[in-house]
């Protein structure tokens, strides 16, 4: 454990029965062509659970850290590809999670 509050959280939660889903052994070979999960740009691995871009992954970890409560022009209803996920935060966020994002997943403060 790197000693962070959030990840101690995580680690309490399996001593107490309340397993972290973690995978073992190494993520998948990529093969050079995967794409995001969340906007469809290329992708450059598996963070927090999802095969994501690098933009995906960063927006993620803030968002979290932060703690972010973003709002939407369009009631949650915006299209997300690689240039239309800068427009709209909320749907991005939400998006992140529908794809399967998990706070959990690394350590957000390194």
């Amino acid at each position: 454990l790197c000693g962070h509050l959030a990840c101690l959280r995580n680690h309490t939660q399996t001593l107490k029965g309340q397993p972290v889903k973690r995978k073992k052994g190494p993520a998948p070979k990529m093969l050079g062509n995967e794409v995001c999960s969340v906007c469809s740009d290329k992708a450059s691995g598996f963070h927090y659970n999802v095969l994501s871009c690098e933009g995906c992954k960063g927006f993620f970890r803030r968002s979290v850290i932060k703690s972010a409560q973003y709002s939407c022009k369009n009631n949650g209803r915006c299209e997300m590809d690689m240039y239309m996920r800068r427009k709209c935060q909320q749907c991005r966020l939400r998006k992140c999670r529908e794809a399967g994002m998990l706070e959990q997943c690394e350590c957000l403060y390194t």
